[in-house]
Parts: structure tokens; C-alpha cells; sequence
């Protein structure tokens, strides 16, 4: 009589096993499939970035070979139309970065909500929007034609000028909002090029060390103050450049897009999350972990380095926080708004503009 209960025992506890294994398996299931995704997304866009250096390499041979013909023809005709375009556009990047300023909100968002307003007027829309984004595509649009009509005005230059800076200083803009990456995520990527410029610096004075071979050219000498300051804002220069392929190479897999669905249990939807979910959780994890061992390297070379050398690396890393912060934002600003000022008064540049952000052609 006993042997009956034991089996009937027995039963339920192994019932009781297989459904405390079920969600353990569904769980590493789950993690296996997110990293597929993902290794497949870095392959994607591995592959989309080589297309389109490809695309442009291809287009500006191009040009160039059209261009050489036009001149050697004695047609300037396609040279004259390669200029125009290439004013309109600086135009209407300086149009954008004003108007990201003026609404507090990332370059990005404003060129992607005019894009998308244009293409809705020359297509029917047939699918359902969101009211939040209807209407932020409406102040955008609002914004950017604003800016438009103030933008060749004379007066309100200083004022562009401080808004077009403040938008390409990455310090500030960090912290502006967008639909499509989060403040903490850019101000994160922004740490990641100063941490990652300091510590390129100091690899090249570990490396280089300060000592010269006995054979060297002359020329190689550092004999004066000028020379040694010019040699420090030459490393701290390369050291920008450098530093920010960690960011640059991060921010690829951050790549966002609206998804029409009929409710968020849609297939679709569901994979774009989990995707979404785990290309940030690489990115965080990721600049985390750069984070520290810069911050870790740095520590290290300053506490085993003499006072001259950690002066010198010290100036490295002012100048390339002020080439970052300063110098690379003034320089892009005084430009750009140099080469629109000078094209204002073409009637094509206008006349593209307008078609471009959707204005009435002012009588």
C-alpha cells in the first residue's frame, strides 16, 4: 500500500523540477536570441557604413571627373550648379542648427521632422499618427520658418551666431532633448572622447617617454618654449581626432526609427524592443568599461610620471578639452555662417530654400 503513495508522490515533484527549469531555459533562450540580434545589427550596420563611404567616395569621382570636363570644355555650367547646391545646403544646415537651439532640442530631431513633413506632402498618408509627434512636427516646422525669414536679417546675426555655437558644442547640446537618444546616453558619449583623448595622451608620452636616440636629427630637438607648446597642441589636436572613433564607433548601433504597428503585441514591435533594449544595454555596458580604464590609465600615469611630464600631459588635455568645447564649434560656426552670409543674396539659394522648408514665395 505504501509503494502506490510513494509514486504517486514522486509525481508532482518532478512537475514541480521541470516547471522551475521552464523559465530558466525561456530565459537563456531570450539572452541568446537579444545577442544574435545584435551581433546581426553591428554586422548590418557595419555593412551600411561601408555602402555608403562607398556611395560618397563614388559620387564625389563623380563630380570631380564632371567637373574637370566642364573646365576643360569650357562649361561651367555643372561647376556652377555643384556651388549653389553645396551653399544651399550650408544655408539650410545653419537654418536647422538655429532652430534645434531656439526649441532646446537635438540637430537631428529638426532635420528629421522637416524631412518627414516634405515627404508628407507629396505622399498620402495613410497610416495612423501620434498626436505628440504630429504636433512636435508642427512646432518644428513653425520654428524652422522662423528661422528662415530671421536668418537674412542683419540683426539678428549675433544671435545666430550664439545659437549655432551652442549647438555644436557638444557640452551643451548633450543635454538637449531627443526622440531618438537619450541625454544621459550623449553626455555619457561625450565623456567617453574626453577620457579617451586623455588617455591617448598619455600613452604617447609613456611611449615616447621624452628620451631621444643619440643619433637623432638635430631638427627633432625641442630647443625653445614655442616648439615645446607647439608640440604639446600638436598631440593634443591628434589626440581629439583619435579619441572620438570610441563614440563615433557607439553611437552607430543607436539607430532609431518609427514603427507602424496595430498594437504593441505586433511581432514586429516586440523585436524592434528587444533589439532597441539590447543595443543600449552593449552601449552602456561598453562605454562603462572605456570609462573606467581611461579614468583608471589616467590615474595610473599621473601617479608614476614626474612633475614635467604630467605638466605636459596636463596641457595635452586643456587643449584638447578646448579644441573640443572651444576651438572645433567656433571654427565650424564662423564658416558656415561666413559662406551663408556671402550667398544670401542669390535668388537660387533663396528660391531652394523656400521649396526646402515649405515657405511661401514672399511677394
Amino acid at each position: 500500500l505504501e509503494q502506490p503513495q510513494n509514486l504517486q508522490m514522486d509525481a508532482p515533484e518532478d512537475n514541480i523540477i521541470m516547471t522551475q527549469a521552464m523559465p530558466t531555459l525561456n530565459s537563456c533562450w531570450t539572452c541568446c536570441e537579444d545577442v544574435w540580434l545584435l551581433m546581426k545589427s553591428i554586422a548590418d550596420e557595419t555593412v551600411a557604413c561601408l555602402d555608403d563611404l562607398c556611395s560618397v567616395l563614388k559620387d564625389m569621382k563623380e563630380n570631380l571627373e564632371g567637373m574637370s570636363c566642364s573646365t576643360c570644355c569650357g562649361k561651367g555650367a555643372r561647376l556652377r550648379e555643384a556651388t549653389f547646391q553645396f551653399f544651399t545646403h550650408v544655408h539650410i544646415s545653419c537654418i536647422n542648427v538655429a532652430t534645434a537651439s531656439t526649441l532646446h532640442v537635438q540637430v537631428d530631431d529638426v532635420q528629421f521632422f522637416v524631412s518627414k513633413a516634405r515627404d508628407d506632402l507629396e505622399k498620402v498618408a495613410t497610416s495612423k499618427k501620434s498626436l505628440a509627434l504630429q504636433a512636435l512636427e508642427s512646432k518644428i516646422l513653425t520654428a524652422v520658418q522662423s528661422e528662415y525669414r530671421k536668418f537674412f536679417e542683419c540683426a539678428h546675426l549675433p544671435s545666430i551666431f550664439l545659437r549655432m555655437y551652442t549647438t555644436r558644442c557638444t557640452f551643451v547640446s548633450a543635454l538637449r532633448f531627443s526622440v531618438f537618444i537619450p541625454s544621459i546616453m550623449t553626455a555619457m558619449l561625450f565623456a567617453v572622447d574626453l577620457h579617451a583623448a586623455a588617455a591617448l595622451a598619455a600613452l604617447f608620452f609613456q611611449a615616447t617617454g621624452g628620451a631621444l636616440a643619440q643619433n637623432v636629427d638635430p631638427r627633432c630637438v625641442t630647443s625653445g618654449t614655442g616648439e615645446q607648446l607647439g608640440r604639446l597642441l600638436a598631440i593634443g589636436t591628434a589626440t581629439v581626432i583619435v579619441g572620438v572613433v570610441p563614440s563615433m564607433t557607439l553611437v552607430q548601433l543607436h539607430q532609431r526609427d518609427f514603427i507602424t504597428v496595430d498594437s504593441h503585441e505586433h511581432p514586429d514591435w516586440r523585436r524592434s524592443l528587444r533589439l532597441w533594449r539590447a543595443q543600449d544595454c552593449f552601449i552602456y555596458i561598453t562605454a562603462t568599461l572605456l570609462l573606467a580604464f581611461c579614468t583608471l590609465y589616467n590615474l595610473a600615469f599621473i601617479a608614476n610620471v614626474t612633475d614635467q611630464d604630467g605638466k605636459s600631459w596636463c596641457i595635452c588635455v586643456v587643449t584638447a578639452m578646448g579644441q573640443t568645447i572651444l576651438g572645433v564649434p567656433l571654427l565650424m560656426t564662423l564658416l558656415m555662417l561666413t559662406g551663408a552670409r556671402l550667398t544670401r543674396s542669390s535668388a537660387q539659394v533663396q528660391s531652394d530654400l523656400r521649396i526646402w522648408f515649405l515657405c511661401e514665395e514672399e511677394s
